[in-house]
């Protein structure tokens, strides 16, 4: 949590610049979103990849790159 209060307070962009700068206590771990399992490899994923769907702070899915979803049993979704 204090990482990602940080990063977003760290966040600069400057008018007329086409360059983001972002201030982290240390790079990722990993690029690949199944292994960012530290806080700034969290962070870099989510700034980088879009999710298809994502959970909203209410517990109900809200659309990313998914259009519609369907549960289709307990475990399992397909989504489009």
């Amino acid at each position: 949590m204090a990482a990602m209060m940080a990063a977003a307070s760290a966040v600069q962009a400057q008018e007329g610049s086409d360059t983001l700068n972002i201030a982290l206590n240390g790079p990722p771990l990993s690029f690949d979103p199944a292994r960012a399992d530290n806080g700034n490899g969290v962070i870099y994923t989510q700034l980088v990849y879009e999710p298809l769907i994502r959970a909203a702070s209410d517990g109900t899915l809200q659309p990313g790159l998914a259009t519609e979803w369907a549960m289709s049993g307990k475990a399992t979704s397909s989504s489009k």
